[in-house]
């Protein structure tokens, strides 16, 4: 199973992303979960949109904790929120930014 986390803020489409990320891989042939923070979304506010996406059909529900990848739509939310918490170390962070931004663990 593959486990997909997308951060961002409120308006910025974490949900539509996580969305259509899980439809592209139904159409794919394959299942796909979508699922989002439960927090009151408004413009501007933390939001996350969680993908699972596996060839067999997917009955947990819970929320990712460990995600395979994460996607990080505003990169300011590295120095305002834990994005690192609870990352694999094989994880994949693909962050929206033209510059190189310093984590706790890595250099991004």
């Amino acid at each position: 199973m593959i486990e997909v986390t997308f951060y961002g803020r409120g308006g910025q489409g974490s949900v539509v992303g996580a969305r259509l990320l899980a439809y592209a891989a139904v159409v794919e042939g394959k299942y796909g979960q979508q699922s989002q923070a439960p927090v009151g979304e408004r413009r501007g506010a933390p939001v996350a949109g969680w993908v699972r996406i596996d060839d067999k059909k997917i009955r947990l529900r819970a929320p990712i904790i460990s995600p395979d990848y994460l996607l990080v739509l505003d990169p300011g939310m590295v120095y305002t929120e834990d994005i690192e918490a609870g990352l694999k170390d094989t994880s994949t962070i693909i962050l929206n930014s033209p510059k190189d931004v310093e984590l706790k663990h890595k250099t991004i």
